[in-house]
């Protein structure tokens, strides 16, 4: 393994954990700061939901930052395929 290649998988790495720890966080401030409840009304089914704070904001970095490692690391498969099909 070159060196090069080295860095990019530790600059991977450190991307994909970070990244999860967040959503992981998130999941749980959003699950302590989210109240729910069920009504039963003539045998129909109302739900609801109350959240507090930035929840909204919060959820949606959790989709922007998922959405920007996907699209990183389709990228970097993208390139090192199209090395190895040039070094053919």
């Amino acid at each position: 393994m070159s060196q090069r290649s080295r860095k990019i998988l530790v600059f991977l790495l450190v991307t994909f954990l970070l990244t999860n720890t967040f959503d992981g966080v998130v999941t749980i401030m959003t699950t302590m700061h989210t109240s729910e409840g069920e009504f039963i009304l003539s045998s129909t089914h109302e739900c609801w939901f109350n959240t507090t704070g930035d929840m909204l904001l919060l959820v949606s970095l959790t989709w922007i930052f998922g959405t920007v490692w996907e699209v990183l690391a389709l990228c970097l498969a993208f390139w090192n395929a199209v090395k190895h099909y040039r070094e053919l």
